[in-house]
């Protein structure tokens, strides 16, 4: 079974089921021979489609994937994508939480199986309307690197995370290093303790 590797962030934007159209009318009426029929159910029955079309026995390490949702949700704060991607990677997440037997999904290069997951997944949200929200932490390690860009700094995210370059790291430290001496050590120190303490970092 294999793990994330650079590429995987790229490989996960680029899969064709995000250029499907999502249909404008509700989900499939029941077939004659159904007795019962609900929209929730339906939608259980697209998130089955899901799992099934990606469970797998050799292929991405199912907490791999867990860990893709952090950078693409650095990617949205930084609006290099849009946020639906982050929205449909953390349904795909929770459709794999409900069953924990399932260890491993197929690889990011199965574009058959990724596009079909993906575009199922699009449906789902668009159906159930449920809104997400993002990770405190991921918005503002996104909105750190956007003020970083705006500063004239390159950064550079892929599935492993953020990188700066060492000649940019030089002047963001410095800079660091001076409003410090500004504010003052101690004052930057009890401000982080306090904020650790406020939401409750520190166990």
């Amino acid at each position: 079974m294999s793990q994330l590797h650079e590429r995987s962030l790229d490989l996960y934007f680029d899969q064709p089921g995000w250029n499907e159209p999502i249909p404008e009318e509700p989900v499939l009426s029941p077939s004659p021979d159904d007795s019962v029929w609900s929209r929730n159910g339906e939608i259980e029955r697209m998130k089955e489609r899901v799992r099934s079309g990606l469970a797998c026995t050799n292929g991405l390490l199912l907490s791999a994937l867990f860990s893709l949702k952090r950078p693409v949700g650095i990617a949205v704060a930084l609006q290099r994508v849009t946020r639906e991607k982050y929205d449909v990677l953390c349904e795909i997440i929770d459709i794999f939480r409900a069953d924990p037997a399932i260890k491993a999904i197929a690889d990011f290069k199965d574009v058959a199986s990724w596009s079909h997951a993906i575009a199922e997944t699009r449906r789902i949200l668009h159906f159930s309307g449920y809104e997400r929200h993002s990770d405190d932490r991921t918005v503002a390690v996104g909105e750190a690197c956007k003020r970083l860009e705006t500063q004239g700094f390159i950064v550079t995210l892929n599935a492993l995370g953020v990188d700066i370059s060492t000649t940019d790291l030089g002047p963001i430290c410095a800079d660091i290093e001076r409003r410090i001496k500004h504010i003052g050590g101690r004052q930057v120190i009890d401000a982080t303790l306090k904020w650790f303490e406020v939401n409750k970092r520190i166990f």
